[in-house]
């Protein structure tokens, strides 16, 4: 039950005895309605005031989304719907900006050729990425074939300039390389032949120097190593033949000359002995044999007579003559035939 019917029935309900109340009721009922109109006016503004947000957030709404449909949607869900429609609005002028900005780049990398339109925008810079990547891929393999080009090229001019032979166009390094080893090996065969040229030739005239008498056969000046070899061998064999006649003949008079001292020792053993025996029968005596000794032991005996040596040791050595040759060889050379000595 409202209150308005409430209020009425009580009002019929009302007694006489109720009668001093009715002025305070009617007050209360007065301040109520200046009350109610307060109110009554205050929800129709907050109508007109939520229907004017209404309104508003409609067409903030349908600006950003002309197709939307007023369902009689609460100011709450208008506002979380302009919410939404905001931030898919915010996207797509993102994805709008986003897709100018790779086509702008599109066309500042790959002006040959049209951006494609049915990627999308994550697609498409995946896509530029790759090509770029590519690109960059290309770009080094591109300079590492120009470097290598160039070094081909330095190297075959370093070649060029070591080749004195005609070089047949378009020629590779590694056939280069085989012309400049076939040179450097013709080099060297002509230092070698120049070489073993020389060798020979010295050993040959040395040959000659040595053993003038032999009968070598000098090659020309042009001659060839093997030519020369050949020579010096037959040289060689001449020289080895003279030389074996040689010691052949030195041997032989060698022999001879060993032979003719023989027999002069023979004969000079024989005179010495003939002119002893002819001394012995005339008298005459020969020189003593090491006279120098002879008077060492002379000169011993003398001073065992004197009593200048020890008899005893005399005895230790085992007797004078003993005592003498150990003496003796106390003696240096010159002591023995100094003409200062007493014995002498």
């Amino acid at each position: 039950m409202s209150a308005i019917i409430s209020l009425r029935n009580a009002i019929e309900l009302l007694k006489i005895s109720d009668l001093d109340q009715v002025p305070i009721i009617l007050e209360t009922l007065k301040n109520r309605s200046k009350f109610l109109k307060t109110e009554a006016v205050k929800t129709e503004k907050s109508h007109k005031q939520s229907d004017t947000t209404r309104i508003n957030l409609l067409k903030k709404i349908r600006k950003i989304e002309p197709s939307f449909e007023d369902t009689q949607q609460s100011e709450v869900e208008l506002n979380k719907c302009l919410e939404d429609f905001k931030e898919i609005s915010i996207d797509k002028l993102k994805h709008t900006r986003k897709r100018v900005s790779l086509e702008k780049k599109w066309g500042d990398k790959f002006s040959n050729e049209p951006c494609p339109t049915d990627m999308t925008n994550e697609q498409l810079e995946e896509h530029m990425k790759s090509i770029l990547v590519e690109n960059k891929k290309k770009l080094v393999e591109d300079k590492k074939i120009l470097n290598k080009r160039i070094s081909d090229q330095n190297h075959i001019d370093k070649l060029s300039k070591q080749i004195t032979e005609p070089i047949p166009l378009g020629s590779t390094i590694e056939q280069l390389k085989d012309m400049l080893k076939l040179q450097k090996q013709s080099r060297d065969d002509a230092k070698h032949e120049d070489k073993n040229r020389q060798k020979f030739r010295k050993m040959l005239n040395d040959i000659c120097v040595k053993y003038p008498s032999i009968n070598i056969l000098i090659p020309p000046h042009t001659a060839t190593a093997s030519e020369l070899e050949i020579a010096l061998i037959q040289a060689r064999n001449l020289r080895d033949t003279t030389k074996i006649s040689d010691l052949l003949a030195e041997k032989n008079r060698k022999s001879k000359d060993r032979e003719d001292k023989k027999q002069s020792v023979i004969a000079a053993k024989e005179s010495l002995k003939n002119k002893k025996l002819s001394d012995k029968a005339d008298g005459i005596n020969g020189p003593p044999k090491n006279a120098p000794f002879q008077r060492f032991c002379k000169h011993i005996g003398i001073q065992i007579e004197n009593g200048s040596i020890d008899l005893s040791d005399i005895e230790q050595l085992g007797g004078k003559g003993k005592y003498n040759s150990a003496k003796w060889k106390e003696l240096s050379t010159e002591q023995k035939s100094s003409q200062d000595a007493p014995w002498n």
